[in-house]
């Protein structure tokens, strides 16, 4: 997955949902992403993705605060 495909993606998926505030992306580099998505009642879900090559291999994670303290978190390696 091309790493633009990935943010319109999920922006598309996150931006009618009532419970979230705000979205926003930066990219480190053309090869890896980091979003940070605001929601209600001081909840944040940041989601981080790094392609390491263009078809197969990948790293996604998904972290979920609470007042700025990690209270789930979900990493995949490809």
């Amino acid at each position: 997955m091309v790493i633009s495909q990935f943010e319109v993606e999920l922006r598309s998926a996150l931006q009618s949902l009532s419970f979230v505030e705000s979205i926003s992306f930066y990219y480190n580099n053309e090869m890896s992403i980091k979003g940070k998505i605001t929601l209600k009642r001081n909840y944040v879900l940041e989601i981080r993705f790094t392609e390491m090559d263009q078809k197969y291999s990948f790293t996604l994670s998904f972290t979920l605060l609470l007042n700025n303290e990690r209270i789930w978190g979900l990493d995949k390696d490809n």
